[in-house]
């Protein structure tokens, strides 16, 4: 009984005991704890580092495409000598991947690794390569960007450029290739008016200004305009005609003197210069027209000859104008697209088929017998009205003083109309036709 409270004492005294030591040590770790956060207030505060991953498949794919981006090469190619426009232009390659890293459709950790790897290889090439030549290529490339923004601006200081791309949305390429087509004749134009002017006008007025009394003598029935014409100089008649000022003016050969323009040092013989820039702008029209075919000609993939090969597939699938942007104007399109491949089925059969038809034969003799009469009657009606004009009076009608153009705008004006309704009766392709109509 006695032992049995010994034990039961002891026990419970070491109990406390225990329970007294681990309260003080939880009292001590308290302690420490404050006191190590006092002591680190001052310090930065580190993450632990993160956990290594285990390598992932994707991970070296996408080295693998980072280092196709950055046209990496091996340690062989590396170590070969390069010539220094070569390293110009790997700089210039690294550079560029560095501006263009933002659009990439990538993760970030992968821009991050390929804006390290192209940072790294400028860091480790650039000091091979000169100032001066960074400059240099630095100045070439901003000479390119400003001759493009030249370029752009250069679109917008042609003339009508932007009437003819409205009339281009509206109605398609082909009516807008006309106005483009009469731009070109005025650029032409103005081209030989220039050349005009340089070499003959302004010589023969140069000549006019420095010569002597004898000379003015000489020339003024053709320079200068007597009195009794100045006073229907102004009037509409006249104009018409080309008479009164325009007669008298430099328009006209007429105006020109045989003399050569002498002066202190030099003798320009103004006959001439005339005569050889009148071949000169026979020659440069033609070459100026030959040349533009050539380029349409060279554009297009429908040309005719050797080279005509898949005719109906460039027909479909480049058929469409893309720069139409008016529902009317695409719904013409279609039909004009469907009428250009019936028109090639056609032309297809007609190739196709070699038989001659008499009846086709028939009515091609009678509408050239037509044909041919309609030119005999134009001809008798000009040599007509020209023989009647010789003797018409100065006080007769309107009529009778203009009968002359009157009946040749009146032919010129019905009689390709004529031609054309009967050119129906041969069945001729619509090129042919039209080129029997224009010869």
């Amino acid at each position: 009984m006695h032992s049995s409270t010994k034990s039961h004492k002891s026990t419970s005294s070491d109990g406390s005991l225990n329970r007294a030591l681990s309260r003080r040590g939880s009292v001590l770790v308290d302690l420490m704890s404050l006191f190590r956060k006092s002591s680190s207030s001052g310090r930065a505060f580190h993450l632990p580092p993160p956990p290594k991953k285990i390598e992932d498949p994707r991970d070296e794919k996408e080295a693998q495409e980072t280092d196709a981006f950055l046209h990496t090469e091996s340690e062989d190619e590396e170590n070969k000598p390069m010539t220094r426009h070569a390293l110009l232009d790997k700089i210039r390659q690294k550079k560029e991947v560095i501006g263009k890293l933002r659009c990439q459709p990538w993760s970030m950790r992968r821009k991050r690794r390929t804006l390290r790897l192209a940072q790294k290889y400028l860091e480790r090439h650039e000091s091979r390569v000169s100032p001066s030549q960074r400059y240099r290529e630095e100045i070439a490339k901003k000479w390119k960007a400003f001759c493009r923004w030249a370029a752009n601006v250069r679109m917008y200081l042609i003339p009508w450029e932007a009437k003819i791309k409205r009339i281009e949305s509206h109605f398609g390429s082909v009516v807008s290739s006309y106005f483009t087509f009469l731009r070109w004749i005025l650029w032409v134009n103005l081209t030989l008016t220039f050349i005009i002017l340089l070499f003959v006008v302004i010589p023969e007025l140069l000549a006019d200004a420095a010569a002597d009394g004898t000379r003015r003598n000489r020339t003024a029935t053709r320079k200068v305009m007597p009195a009794k014409d100045l006073a229907t100089a102004d009037q509409l008649q006249t104009v018409w005609d080309f008479d009164g000022f325009l007669r008298y003016s430099p328009m006209f050969y007429g105006y020109y003197s045989s003399d050569g323009y002498v002066g202190e040092s030099v003798r320009y013989v103004v006959p001439l210069a005339y005569f050889l820039i009148n071949l000169f702008i026979l020659g440069y029209s033609f070459l100026a027209i030959l040349r533009k075919m050539a380029a349409n000609a060279r554009t297009s993939k429908l040309t005719s000859g050797k080279a005509e090969q898949y005719v109906f597939n460039w027909k479909v699938f480049t058929g469409w104008d893309y720069t139409i942007g008016n529902p009317e104007t695409a719904g013409n399109a279609v039909m004009a697209n469907v009428n250009k491949m019936r028109e090639s089925i056609a032309d297809y059969r007609v190739k196709m088929k070699h038989k001659f038809a008499f009846l086709r034969f028939s009515l091609r003799v009678i509408a050239n017998v037509i044909i041919f009469g309609m030119l005999a009657l134009s001809i008798w009606a000009i040599t007509r009205v020209v023989e009647n004009s010789q003797h018409v009076d100065s006080n007769s009608n309107l009529f009778a003083s203009n009968q002359v153009p009157i009946v040749v705008s009146f032919i010129t004006l019905v009689f390709p109309n004529c031609f054309e309704l009967v050119g129906r009766l041969e069945k001729y392709h619509p090129r042919t036709a039209l080129r029997l109509q224009l010869g």
